[in-house]
This record gives structure tokens, sequence and C-alpha cells, in this order.
């Protein structure tokens, strides 16, 4: 089932990270534990992984932005999910 990605929390005190770049384009496989992201916080550079298998669906910000924790940044779809009506799907997530 599709799924928004939001920007997990990195650490206690960070709120706010900057998108440095995606690490795969749209239809990309991603396994367990795999990166899609890398971004920028007043320490470090981290990688974003997900926790599930899942298929990159599409980017919902682009690199530079800043983020907030929660923020929704992807969408990823299911393993075997295809997508036959884009805006059906983005309707269901709450994205106009």
């Amino acid at each position: 089932m599709a799924k928004l990605f939001r920007m997990p929390s990195i650490s206690a005190d960070t709120e706010e990270v900057v998108l440095l770049e995606w690490s795969v384009t749209p239809g990309t496989k991603v396994e367990v534990g795999g990166t899609i992201a890398i971004v920028e916080t007043d320490k470090a550079n981290v990688d974003l992984t997900v926790d599930q298998t899942s298929i990159f669906w599409r980017s919902l910000v682009e690199p530079g932005a800043s983020l907030d924790v929660g923020t929704p940044i992807a969408i990823l779809l299911g393993e075997d999910e295809q997508v036959t009506d884009e805006n059906a799907l983005l309707a269901s997530l709450g994205i106009s």
C-alpha cells in the first residue's frame, strides 16, 4: 500500500534538516535499510533509510529544501504495487 515517507527524527535536538540529495530515482526498488536520501543536520550528513522493501515512486521536495521533522518528503509504494490512477493515489494520501 502506498504511504507517505515523512522526515524522521534524526536526534532529540534536531528539529530541522536540509535535503542534500535523493539517492534513488522514481521507480527504484529499495530494500529494507536502503538509503533513499541524504540530509544535513547542524552536526553531520545522515542517510535516510526505509524500514520495509518499497518502490520509490515520487519525491515531494527538492534538494536544498529545509525540512521539519514529520514533513512528508516522498511517496513509497508496496513492493508489488502499481499505480493506475495517479490523482486517486495523491488524493488518498491527502496531497493535491
